[in-house]
């Protein structure tokens, strides 16, 4: 019975359905074992890094990383085993579509003048 109210609700007024209408949370990096400066993060799936969810809010004060952004990045201090990585933590690699789409948003990568 919700499904074709949904979908009415959607075509009818452009409204959400099914998402919450702003970022709740927040998927960030942990790291699986203790790193150094140097290492190359390899990503969701990898040996590096796992996820961890945290409320949106909490990202964003502690300027965690999200996990979608780790591939490639290099580690610039040393992080603990099971420690969140936040971005001062590592060196972004330049370009990759989800960075460029998460910039238009988030001050913490474009931050204001």
């Amino acid at each position: 019975m919700e499904a074709p109210v949904s979908i009415a609700r959607a075509v009818l007024y452009g409204e959400p359905t099914g998402a919450p209408k702003a970022r709740v949370g927040e998927v960030v990096a942990s790291a699986k074992r203790a790193l150094k400066p140097g290492d190359v993060l390899d990503g969701e799936g990898g040996y590096t890094v796992y996820g961890v969810v945290v409320e949106a809010a909490q990202a964003s004060a502690d300027g965690l990383l999200p996990i979608g952004f780790c591939h490639g990045a290099k580690l610039v201090s040393t992080v603990e085993e099971d420690q969140m990585l936040s971005y001062g933590d590592v060196e972004m690699p330049e370009g990759g579509f989800a960075r460029k789409l998460r910039e238009a948003k988030d001050p913490l990568l474009n931050p204001p003048p």
